[in-house]
């Protein structure tokens, strides 16, 4: 986590950048079983600090891509 100039809690670049290149992968179908769950793990962690993400991922990938990667399970909001 890190602190951005504004005051408020992140998680980071790298990280979120991670996640996008996991969920783009999840898309495209070319990631296996055990990174899928990697990066529902990082999207679950990413969602505790940064919740606001959860809809950037949602609107650049689609609810869609976003409901099967999470397994049909929704984040409590």
């Amino acid at each position: 986590m890190v602190i951005t100039p504004q005051g408020s809690v992140s998680v980071g670049r790298n990280l979120k950048d991670e996640v996008r290149s996991g969920v783009y992968k999840f898309k495209n179908g070319i990631i296996d079983g055990d990174e899928i769950a990697r990066i529902r793990g990082l999207v679950a962690y990413i969602y505790g600090v940064e919740p606001s993400f959860l809809g950037i991922l949602e609107r650049k990938y689609g609810d869609e891509t976003i409901g099967r990667l999470l397994g049909g399970r929704p984040l409590v909001k």
